[in-house]
């Protein structure tokens, strides 16, 4: 009877004890590997949360130390690749598009040539305006005010230059001082002029509505074109969010990474379907208090 005493005791004590060190060294030893599985899939935000006592606390301690390294070097990557960009948005700033001038000229001569005065001063007031802002890089900030002055200019020459299409502008005023990215509204604009109204669309519009609702800022470009099909759209936004892509020619991912810097996550360019039919490209950023 003792015998069987002592070893139902002895069984006892040893599931006591495995219990013990798979609490104290299995779990955490699982998590650790949970850990840096993370960070080898890129999340780099992952952190060891509720560190246990001993030798564990102190590899917990260095994980989180080293996966905050690691995330702060992938972020100076990011912030030296965007600088780059920016250095390259200022310098195609400085180049005039020969071809959008040589059409807004010949527009300007027909006028001048019809006599129609009124019409050559307002497309050569609109150049001038229009150019004199894109070509200005010593603030990489403007307000959204600023930014909408140089679309209307923008979508003012060409209506002059085409007049198959108009456009609407619906923006909270209290947006219009809050700072973006300077030509960060333009390039979803010229997106629609270029691509969105080509045959079959008779008639284009344009429309630009703003609003902020729970803290985040939204500016909304959309048209009535022909849009494009979901898998295409998912490819496109994939890419405009890939920072690896070495795409620094991309207007849309140049907008989309540098809202993202300068707000943080959550900010950025996302892209649907437009209630006409459409596409609508989307600027979101969180407001900073």
């Amino acid at each position: 009877m003792t015998f069987y005493i002592i070893s139902g005791m002895m069984l006892f004590m040893a599931c006591i004890l495995s219990f013990i060190l798979y609490r104290s060294i299995r779990i955490p030893f699982r998590k650790l590997i949970q850990g840096m599985n993370f960070i080898e899939k890129g999340i780099y935000t992952s952190r060891m949360k509720n560190p246990p006592k001993g030798e564990f606390r102190y590899l917990y301690d260095r994980f989180n130390s080293m996966a905050a390294r690691i995330e702060e070097l992938i972020e100076d990557v990011l912030k030296e690749q965007i600088r780059t960009k920016e250095a390259k948005v200022k310098q195609l700033q400085s180049q005039i598009n020969p071809h959008f001038l040589y059409n807004t000229l010949a527009y300007i001569k027909s006028m001048v040539e019809l006599g129609e005065k009124e019409a050559a001063v307002s497309m050569t007031m609109n150049l001038s305006k229009y150019y004199r802002y894109t070509t200005k890089t010593s603030r990489s900030l403007a307000t959204l005010q600023e930014e909408l002055e140089l679309v209307v200019n923008y979508l003012d020459i060409h209506r002059m230059l085409t007049d198959d299409f108009e456009y609407e502008i619906d923006i909270e005023p209290s947006m219009l001082e809050m700072d973006i990215p300077r030509l960060s509204l333009q390039p979803l604009v010229e997106n629609v002029i270029v691509h969105a109204f080509r045959k079959p669309v008779q008639y284009g519009i344009v429309r630009i509505h703003g609003s902020v609702e729970s803290g985040i800022a939204r500016i909304a470009v959309e048209d009535n074109g022909p849009g494009i099909a979901p898998m295409q759209m998912e490819a496109m936004l994939a890419k405009i969010r890939n920072a690896a892509s070495g795409e620094t020619d991309s207007g849309l991912q140049n907008v989309h990474q540098r809202l993202m810097l300068l707000y943080g996550e959550g900010s950025g360019l996302t892209l649907r379907m437009s209630e006409w039919g459409g596409l609508c490209t989307e600027l979101s950023w969180l407001v900073q208090q």
